[in-house]
């Protein structure tokens, strides 16, 4: 097979590709994009580059553009999967793009929508690991008048400060999983935690707003669709290439959706009511 090539990868209306020369690049790229569909595409494009002309050296560029050049993979793989993240919500305009992360069950899909530092991941990795399909830890698309969404599949991606947590929770060593790792975050291949994933588009039915607070007390609090709504458009990525800033379309998806807030510091807290609502909106437990 050849070590070098080109990936597509469309996502939420527009489209990145990704161009890789050498073995260890190669392997970066397959290793991030594993899960996206990559179609041909005739959208409107941004180009990345990645090269390993030598051994433990790699280089990243953007529309010719160098952004990185060094020796760290996993440095290498976050600039990556961050630039392609950027580019395609950036340049989405024909539905919402929300930074959250999902998971679904029968063909249901939960919302967990964020800012970064939120909890996102590590409810995610929680969920996952329970037997629910891990779809993304960071970004979905919904078109306009759908309730349906798409899921932008990548590995993991755990903060330095969050990586004990799971560490401790699901036993997991970064080494013997694959993982990637750099000074930032360490992507964790989501298969480690649960391996039956696989990719759909589901109906969305619940949202959970994550609130991670270290040595905070538990609160679970069912919310408004008016409450929903504003959550909803502080986690709206390109809200600027939206008609009225895609506020109808929020409002739109709040009234269809049950919505909790939830505020936790460990996995223990949140066993039994999460796990509870799952059941109840979904029958996770049926």
């Amino acid at each position: 097979m050849s070590e070098s090539g080109s990936r597509n990868i469309p996502f939420a209306g527009t489209n990145v590709v990704v161009n890789y020369d050498g073995p260890a690049a190669k392997s970066v790229v397959d290793f991030l994009y594993h899960d996206m569909p990559a179609p041909r595409s005739d959208d409107d494009e941004v180009v990345l580059a990645v090269a390993s002309p030598e051994a433990e050296q790699f280089t990243m560029s953007r529309n010719g553009k160098e952004l990185y050049s060094g020796q760290s993979s996993g440095m290498l793989a976050n600039l990556l999967v961050g630039e392609t993240i950027y580019n395609l919500a950036d340049r989405s305009r024909g539905g919402l793009v929300f930074h959250a992360g999902a998971v679904s069950w029968d063909g249901a899909g939960v919302l967990l929508p964020g800012k970064t530092g939120a909890g996102k991941t590590t409810l995610t990795a929680w969920l996952v690991a329970r037997g629910l399909n891990y779809l993304t830890d960071e970004l979905i698309y919904i078109k306009t008048g759908a309730n349906r969404f798409d899921a932008f599949t990548r590995p993991l991606n755990v903060k330095a400060a969050a990586l004990p947590l799971l560490q401790d929770e699901f036993a997991i060593d970064p080494a013997e999983h694959g993982s990637l790792v750099c000074q930032q975050a360490t992507l964790v291949p989501h298969r480690a935690l649960n391996a039956q994933q696989h990719r759909e588009q589901p109906l969305l039915r619940l949202v959970v707003f994550p609130e991670y607070v270290r040595d905070g007390y538990f609160r679970v609090e069912r919310l408004s669709a008016a409450q929903t709504g504003l959550r909803l458009m502080g986690c709206l990525v390109n809200a600027r290439n939206l008609d009225g800033h895609g506020f109808d379309e929020v409002a739109r998806l709040s009234r269809s959706i049950t919505a909790y807030s939830l505020q936790y510091s460990c996995f223990a807290q949140i066993e039994t009511d999460l796990l509870e609502i799952l059941n109840s909106e979904l029958g996770v437990n049926e």
